[in-house]
């Protein structure tokens, strides 16, 4: 028996799925944590797909203010975001994360147990 196998092109497929599921993940991430980001006027909630770029594995919410909101405003207006917290991406996680698990399994085709 003979096989031949193509180590280029199973790296470079690997590297596919990989930013692939990178990408999918930076989206659900921005998608799902944005009920948890305060919102006053928006620009907060904007500056995250703005700041980001999608399969860079970073998601950055940016305005002068957001690192004060992240971690220490407790004054946070709830009228447009019910569930807007500080650290509000930890909180997205804690109820998002299997959901993010699956989606990214689901889209690059992997079996998910």
């Amino acid at each position: 028996m003979h096989v031949d196998f193509n180590v280029t092109a199973a790296l470079t497929k690997c590297a596919f799925l990989q930013h692939k599921a990178q990408q999918v993940l930076d989206s659900e991430i921005l998608r799902t944590t944005e009920p948890f980001v305060p919102y006053a006027k928006g620009a907060l909630t904007r500056s995250g797909p703005i700041h980001t770029v999608i399969g860079s594995g970073t998601i950055r919410w940016a305005t002068p203010y957001a690192r004060r909101r992240y971690y220490e405003d407790a004054n946070l207006n709830k009228t447009t975001h019910r569930k807007a917290t500080t650290r509000w991406y930890e909180a997205a996680r804690e109820v998002y994360l299997e959901k993010w698990k699956m989606t990214v399994a689901k889209k690059i085709g992997a079996v998910v147990k």
